[in-house]
């Protein structure tokens, strides 16, 4: 028991300082061309068009709903796909969940949720309200990335790969990784590896069998800024 609290006490502490230092990050003054560091304050006077431009067929919370549309920006096929972000009692800070039944439909029918934590306790996993927004762009990009893919699929395949995501832990990790590079290859992946460097301060504390299982599954931190410094588009390979 003891050691369960100084764990938690311990992501605490972490959390907060990682939150610190990322956010006061002068990532946007960096010479380097991929690291683009997005604030609130680039695009609140650009909403209105964000919203009419992106925001069709799309129900966004309020809280997130900037984060959101700047993502949706990056994602222009799906300027007309049924998406829904929806605030749920969870540990995962976000994951998306395609309407199994409109999947008999055309493609136009589909419709997309995307669950986002209302943890507001650190102590028990992250919490929305301390990702700094660049890096909650980065996992909305990667949570529009499975909408994409999910989008495009017959319904053979979107039956099939849901089955096998669920059995399969070397599925599970292909589609992840894939859905990274994705998000890479749509302009999110410096944002996507702040999200990764905030997530694997948070992984500190959990037992290593997970840790191992989280950098299998995605693509790490080193990973994505290494791709990033080539300067090319990703093979999904």
């Amino acid at each position: 028991m003891a050691s369960y609290l100084i764990n938690k006490a311990l992501l605490a502490l972490t959390l907060v300082i990682t939150t610190s230092i990322v956010t006061a990050s002068p990532c946007q003054e960096s010479n380097n061309k991929y690291e683009i560091y997005y604030t609130p304050e680039q695009f609140i006077p650009k909403i209105d068009f964000l919203r009419e431009v992106y925001g069709k067929q799309k129900n966004i919370p309020e809280t997130i709903e900037l984060a959101a549309l700047v993502a949706l920006s990056k994602f222009p096929e799906l300027k007309d796909a049924k998406i829904n972000f929806v605030i749920k009692t969870q540990q995962e800070v976000m994951y998306m969940q395609p309407s199994p039944a409109p999947f008999m439909s055309p493609k136009e029918n589909r419709t997309f949720t995307v669950y986002v934590t209302d943890n507001n306790d650190v102590y028990e996993a992250l919490v929305l309200s301390e990702i700094p927004f660049n890096a909650l762009v980065g996992v909305i990009g990667h949570e529009l990335s499975h909408v994409v893919d999910f989008y495009t699929k017959s319904k053979a395949n979107f039956f099939f790969d849901n089955f096998r995501y669920a059995l399969s832990k070397k599925h599970r990790a292909k589609v992840e990784r894939t859905a990274d590079i994705m998000t890479l290859n749509h302009g999110l992946g410096y944002q996507l590896a702040h999200m990764r460097e905030v997530y694997d301060q948070y992984l500190i504390v959990l037992p290593k069998t997970t840790r191992r299982l989280q950098h299998k599954s995605y693509l790490t931190y080193k990973e994505i800024i290494g791709y990033l410094e080539e300067g090319k588009e990703i093979s999904k390979n």
